[in-house]
């Protein structure tokens, strides 16, 4: 059994044990495994567990007990570990002896460290370094190091406070432990993370209350407090968003500004402890009816990495958005493109879409002035280096990529991978959703002229979009354009995002609902990646068959928009019945593609993220697409359109933000009508209901 722990760039991996295990577990930081080996041993022989679990994001408990000894019967002991990662890791190690005699023990504790870069513990590739140990006995410390050019790690593990001193040894701490009847021994263990000489210790220390430090920082406090009530009679809904919201506080990351730092959405855990540009946009994006934070977070994290250059090693080009940004060794010293990685076709177009949501729901104008240049950089990428070969859509080589970013994820339907470059549809429908946005967004900046010249690109993609991208012979949108402008036809899903974006004709919309919804790629749990008639199809892969609930959530938007609300709703009640199949209710990376008619329990992908941003982020878009919410914060007008779904008769959301304004909205169904009631809790709006 797995347990992970994490808190800001710092993540902690073990067994149920509390010992690291296997190839990939260890104490991470800012991308670097700065503790690989942490084993607990009694009498040299691993103990027995009784009970292991997550007791915060960032914490863990495991209580074990004694296998026999010479000294010991089985059981005559219980050892609790706690432990608190977070810039380092902080342990506390309690034993009771539950016997009415003293008894005698050897507790060993195995320890190493490798500085592994996270890529290579990722594709299990370690290069071999020169690590320095030096064991500080008077000080009770064994440290670790690591120098490279430019480059520096340390690891310093210290025993606090303990009840007796260990004898340290090469890459072991041995105490000698005596505890007297029906008492309790303590040890605490400190594990300090540098990235310079000098060693700051954990966020969590041996001298910090736990019970009384806060999470991250007051910023998530507040997000927390200030996040919408639900109360809702369908119950797993209320418990899918209360682990939603938990979860987007856990994975709350601070990143550096150029004038402070921001606070922004981690991708996911464990791997993806850090900004990424496509995952944190679509995070925000969802996530506005609980809080605008996170998505003005990802706007100004990205806008001060936009790309200024022409770099073919990191795929950088002037105003493209980042991807993804590391800062492990093979990062730092430029062995791997990632320190600023620009390798994406769709974060652009997505945070200029990113910005027109912000504006719709908060009215910040002063903001969308600071990123005017940003914008503008954004759209001449688009233009001049998103196409390549000027045949007005934007197309991706081998290492610019798509959210299915499989190297099988693009594949004809007779499951032949597509050759780049390619033109995938739904970044075409982000670039029309995002020329559509920022004209809006330059009206209110006073250049209507620009405004009604991205209007015209919009209508001239769309007009064309819909010949070129359209299978007349499925009545379906293709996946994208291959190299040689070849239609990739698979049935995908990609088609919902296009209806989220607006860019599909009215005459065509029907036919694409009908595809969506089609037995074949409605598993029952949600909707397949593509199709399972195709040759392509695989339940169990990343990117052909798998079910992503982002990708549900879009698809559901886009189903509404177009008027199809009970496919919408059918997709949102599937995705939270299968919540209520995962730990804590949480909506995972993804799934497997099995129909549910032959599995009663949707099915684990096996390297899954979870927490992960964007899934979590999900159920409250779900409650925006449920309201049917249409903001203007700028102008004061908020429209509530709103649907049910089977199970829901009751659904009230209390404390909406709408600028600075807010609303309570009850929504209550009764003889298949629907009746909805909206108070005005803050501020003046002017209200449209739609019944």
């Amino acid at each position: 059994m797995k347990i992970v722990i994490h808190e800001g760039t710092s993540f902690f991996i073990s067994d149920e044990f509390g010992d690291t295990f296997g190839k990939e577990s260890g104490l991470y930081f800012q991308d670097t495994r700065f503790l690989k080996k942490y084993k607990l041993f009694i009498d040299k022989r691993n103990p027995i567990v009784l009970s292991s679990r997550n007791t915060a994001h960032f914490g863990s408990t495991h209580y074990l007990t004694n296998l026999k000894t010479s000294g010991m019967e089985r059981n005559s002991i219980s050892i609790k570990r706690s432990r608190f990662v977070g810039e380092g890791l902080h342990e506390d190690i309690d034993i009771t002896n539950h016997l009415d005699k003293p008894v005698e023990f050897e507790l060993s504790l195995e320890l190493g460290s490798g500085f592994e870069d996270i890529f290579e513990v990722k594709q299990q590739k370690t290069k071999r370094r020169e690590v320095k140990e030096e064991v500080k006995k008077r000080e009770n410390k064994i440290i670790y190091s690591y120098k490279a050019p430019k480059f520096l790690r340390k690891t310093v593990i210290s025993f606090r406070k303990s009840n007796d001193n260990p004898h340290l040894e090469d890459n072991r701490a041995v105490f000698k432990v005596r505890i007297e009847p029906k008492k309790t021994w303590h040890t605490c263990i400190e594990i300090s993370t540098s990235l310079t000489e000098k060693v700051k210790r954990p966020i969590y220390s041996c001298e910090v209350d736990i019970v009384k430090k806060t999470e991250i920082d007051k910023e998530v406090e507040n997000y927390l407090k200030k996040a919408p009530y639900l109360e809702t009679d369908y119950h797993y809904f209320e418990r899918a968003y209360a682990r939603a919201k938990r979860d987007l506080a856990a994975l709350a990351l601070r990143v550096s500004t150029n004038k402070g730092s921001t606070l922004i959405t981690a991708a996911g855990i464990p791997w993806f402890v850090t900004l990424f540009g496509r995952d944190s946009i679509i995070a925000g994006l969802q996530s506005l009816i609980l809080t605008p934070a996170f998505a003005k977070g990802a706007l100004q994290a990205l806008a001060d990495r936009q790309g200024t250059a022409v770099n073919d090693f990191t795929y950088e080009k002037p105003g493209a958005i980042v991807h993804e940004v590391r800062f492990g060794e093979l990062a730092v010293l430029r062995e791997v493109p990632h320190a600023l990685y620009y390798a994406t076709i769709d974060a652009t177009p997505l945070f200029l879409m990113l910005v027109g949501e912000y504006f719709k729901w908060t009215g910040d104008l002063k903001l969308i002035r600071k990123l005017e240049p940003n914008i503008k950089a954004a759209l001449e990428w688009i233009d001049n280096y998103g196409d390549m070969d000027s045949d007005g859509y934007i197309e991706y080589p081998d290492k610019s990529i798509s959210w299915k970013d499989s190297f099988d994820g693009i594949v004809h339907d007779s499951g032949k991978i597509a050759k780049p470059p390619i033109a995938v549809a739904e970044a075409q429908a982000y670039v029309y959703a995002a020329k559509m946005s920022i004209a809006g967004i330059y009206n209110h900046l006073g250049k209507p002229g620009r405004s009604l010249e991205l209007k015209k690109q919009a209508a001239g993609l769309k007009r064309r979009f819909n010949i070129d991208f359209w299978m007349d012979d499925k009545k379906y949108f293709a996946l994208a354009l291959d190299a040689d402008k070849k239609q990739v036809d698979v049935i995908s899903s990609n088609a919902g995002h296009l209806l989220w974006s607006g860019i599909v004709d009215k005459n065509k919309a029907r036919s694409i609902a009908k595809g969506l919804m089609d037995e074949h790629m409605f598993s029952g749990w949600g909707i397949r990646t593509i199709t399972k008639d195709s040759a392509a199809y695989n339940p169990i892969s990343y990117h052909r068959g798998s079910v992503w609930p982002h990708d549900n959530a879009i698809i559901a938007a886009g189903l509404k928009k177009y008027g199809f609300r009970k496919e919408s709703g059918r997709i949102i009640e599937a995705l939270i019945q299968a919540s209520r199949h995962f730990a804590f209710n949480r909506l995972p990376e993804l799934f497997c593609g099995y129909d549910r008619s032959e599995f009663s329990f949707p099915v684990d992908y096996p390297t899954s993220s979870s927490p992960q941003a964007w899934a979590a982020s999900t159920i409250p878009f779900f409650i925006t697409t449920i309201l049917g919410i249409e903001p203007n914060a700028h102008d004061g007008k908020v429209i509530i359109d709103p649907t049910m779904i089977k199970g829901m008769d009751y659904l009230g959301m209390h404390g909406i933000a709408i600028g600075k304004n807010k609303i309570n909205v009850h929504v209550k169904k009764r003889d298949s009508k629907i009746y909805t009631d909206v108070q005005i809790v803050k501020g003046k709006l002017d209200l449209e209901v739609r019944q």
